[in-house]
């Protein structure tokens, strides 16, 4: 963990290749990405196993400290699992994002400076 200034501050230093600068998405504060579905469900829905309403995972606070605490580290495209096969969407073909995607891991690989706290 890493002090910052006189306050003895917590910090968290993300860092990353100068190659892959602008082609890695930046982390983000997991508070600052908690998903449409979790925003939109009710503190409250009826349950046929019990006939009243009971409450939702939304009103269970470890599980909304885990979508909420913490970063997230997006991908750099959307990553697809239909009918056991993985595949993923990017504007390059799947030769040249299997070849960046190797050329991403190695810098990453090489990159020792990673602080987390």
């Amino acid at each position: 963990m890493s002090s910052q200034n006189n306050n003895n501050k917590l910090a968290i230093k993300f860092r990353c290749p100068g190659e892959l600068e602008g082609l890695l998405p930046q982390p983000v504060p997991a508070n600052l990405g908690v998903p449409d579905w979790l925003k939109a469900m009710p503190t409250t829905a009826f349950s046929a196993l019990n006939q009243q309403d009971d409450e939702t995972v939304k009103r269970c606070p470890p599980f909304i400290d885990a979508m909420t605490c913490g970063f997230l580290i997006p991908l750099i495209c959307d990553i697809r699992v239909e009918d056991g096969e993985i595949s993923w969407d990017n504007a390059a073909s799947t030769q040249n994002a299997t070849r960046r995607a190797a050329e991403m891991l190695q810098l990453i690989a090489a990159t020792r400076e990673y602080q987390f706290g």
